[in-house]
């Protein structure tokens, strides 16, 4: 029935939105405006900037600085001598994507930086999961679709035959209007013409009289 079909095909496009919502990745700026910086308390910002799944942790930093990952143990101790990956791009912007949830270790590797706090511990959380409240409304089993009429219902003929009658009446009535018009351009231009006809009488007329004048002054 097309009222429900439409609600279902709303309520599955809400659901895809929202799934698409929750699973759409962000690019974090590591650090904010300030970057990957040692004036930046990486501590009080990763507080406040929750990273999900299949975010991108974006560095900026400059040439004073690098990007080493390393393990839990290795980060407290600030030690980088086996990192799981070392970054040092010559543009100053490292980007890496986060694709399963869990801690990630992240330092500077020039001297003492990361003594100095130039040191992220990343936490990926779980893609958020969003439980759509979408109710669908029921229907009697005996109920009848408002939009759906059986075609061999008293009601579906009589609502054809008033839709006939409507279409008929409005087809009568341009032609009224059709019509109407006709017969006022016809007396509009039998009327010109009689006026017209009078016109050159009226001038023949005056000829006439003009010429009888004239021809009785020359007799004289």
């Amino acid at each position: 029935m097309f009222l429900k079909e439409m609600e279902a095909l709303m309520a599955a496009i809400t659901v895809m939105a929202m799934i698409f919502s929750s699973a759409s990745a962000a690019n974090i700026e590591v650090g904010g405006s300030t970057a990957w910086d040692l004036s930046t308390n990486f501590t009080l910002w990763s507080a406040s900037n929750p990273i999900f799944v299949n975010d991108s942790l974006s560095f900026r930093y400059t040439p004073e600085h690098d990007v080493i990952e390393v393990s839990e143990v290795n980060f407290f101790n600030c030690d980088t001598s086996s990192p799981i990956g070392a970054y040092n791009d010559k543009d100053g912007k490292t980007v890496i994507n986060v694709t399963q949830p869990g801690t990630r270790y992240f330092v500077c590797g020039r001297s003492n930086h990361c003594d100095l706090g130039l040191k992220l511990r990343a936490t990926v959380l779980d893609s958020p999961q969003i439980q759509p409240n979408i109710s669908t409304p029921t229907y009697p089993a005996n109920q009848t679709d408002i939009h759906t009429i059986p075609s061999d219902s008293p009601n579906n003929e009589h609502a054809l035959n008033s839709s006939a009658g409507q279409r008929n009446a409005i087809i009568w009535e341009h032609a009224r209007l059709v019509l109407t018009i006709y017969l006022f351009a016809a007396t509009f231009i039998a009327d010109f013409v009689a006026l017209f006809g009078l016109m050159v009488r009226m001038v023949i007329r005056i000829i006439m009289l003009v010429w009888s004048v004239t021809a009785g002054f020359t007799r004289d």
